[in-house]
């Protein structure tokens, strides 16, 4: 009797123990949770580098400081927010090894060299339709739906 005295204040023990642990996990996190202020993340401008064309490997000519290949990108400055590009500046061609986030500058000569050797379209701004204007659509609808809601109410 005594046995089965002890091992039935084991068993609740052991549930008390897990149920403190689970309650204390509980309302850390919940603590934790009512104080942390999530950042939003926004840039004002953030710089950028769009790859515009991969050059095969026969480039030579075109390699990075510790023979990395390089491909041709785009780079500028984009203002947005939530992941949602509102606006870009200032926007160059340049050499990328984006797998080492390194660019080198490139100067107009060596572009039209590129662009004649590799077959390249040259635009002013050769961006996809969604970062020249997709943030500024998303940016819209949503005044326009909070502009729609106010009117609602009132």
């Amino acid at each position: 009797m005594n046995t089965k005295y002890h091992e039935c204040l084991l068993v609740k023990f052991k549930n008390m123990n897990l149920k403190t642990l689970f309650i204390s996990i509980f309302t850390s996190l919940m603590a934790l949770n009512a104080n942390a202020k999530l950042p939003i993340p926004i840039c004002i401008p953030c710089e950028k580098i769009a790859l515009v064309k991969e050059l095969p490997d026969d480039s030579s000519n075109f390699r990075g400081d510790m023979g990395d290949k390089l491909d041709i990108g785009y780079m500028y400055n984009e203002y947005g927010a939530l992941w949602i590009p509102a606006w870009n500046t200032t926007g160059t061609y340049v050499l990328t090894n984006k797998e080492k986030n390194t660019f080198y500058d490139i100067s107009t000569e060596e572009l039209a060299i590129l662009t004649k050797k590799y077959n390249l379209k040259v635009t002013e701004n050769p961006l996809s339709i969604w970062q020249k204007i997709g943030g500024k659509i998303v940016l819209a609808i949503l005044f326009l739906f909070l502009v729609f809601r106010q009117l609602v109410r009132k």
